[in-house]
């Protein structure tokens, strides 16, 4: 089972070839093995101290990237359960070096952006817990004698569907019912599979809007309370 509830691996009695070769590719990655090395590095400095994921994954994947430069963070509510997860834990191994993730700064950075933010949209890929995590954004502003509507916007690519329970299908008037999503919200589902809607949609919006990107502006976040104490303890 998945979405984001419990994940089983079983080796498979009818081909154990297909076990091994996928045990041997989670081995080989590339992403992996930088990450590995990260953690190993005794300069590196990063497991010094306990970090949200929002800015620690910079580190553990291309430090010099696109939400680097930009300063958007890239939270994983479930990076334990990921083959991030797994380098992080072979590195523990390897260097004794302890990458420790702060989960519930991660809740409060993420409540504070939507708090601080004049509106918020969210596009979901799939589901899961990630699809969760970042829901509750807007609910979790309680935690700063603050409430929100919800978000304002939505776009959700899923091949899930409601009637089986999944996070992953749960739809939009759902998370309405939870103030999760604003009652007036502008929301749209696609039963389709990712790897087909996201090329169209980023075509179509290239195609419509030739200007968008030269017309964008790096984002102004407030991470709250919780970022500054660390940069104060820095």
């Amino acid at each position: 089972m998945s979405n984001g509830r419990i994940a089983v691996l079983c080796p498979s009695r009818g081909n154990p070839e297909g076990l091994a070769k996928l045990i041997e590719s989670v081995k080989n990655t590339s992403e992996r093995a930088a990450v590995i090395t990260y953690v190993e590095r005794p300069q590196a400095g990063l497991y010094r101290e306990v970090l949200s994921s929002g800015p620690a994954v910079w580190h553990l994947g291309e430090p010099g990237g696109p939400a680097a430069k930009a300063g958007v963070p890239i939270y994983s509510p479930a990076i334990s359960d990921s083959v991030h997860g797994l380098a992080i834990a072979t590195g523990r191994v390897r260097s004794g070096h302890r990458l420790v993730f702060d989960v519930i700064g991660d809740v409060l950075e993420t409540s504070h952006i939507a708090l601080t933010s004049k509106g918020t949209g969210v596009i979901y890929v799939g589901g899961g817990t990630p699809k969760n995590f970042i829901q509750q954004a807007e609910v979790a502003a309680y935690i700063y004698a603050r409430e929100l509507p919800g978000h304002k916007y939505g776009v959700q690519i899923t091949m899930d569907q409601p009637q089986w329970g999944g996070l992953s299908g749960c739809t939009f008037e759902e998370a309405q019912s939870w103030r999760k999503i604003a009652p007036d919200a502008d929301f749209v589902t696609l039963n389709v599979e990712a790897t087909v809607a996201l090329p169209l949609i980023v075509s179509a919006l290239a195609e419509e809007l030739p200007d968008v990107r030269s017309r964008r502006t790096l984002p102004q976040l407030d991470f709250g309370p919780s970022a500054r104490e660390k940069e104060d303890r820095a």
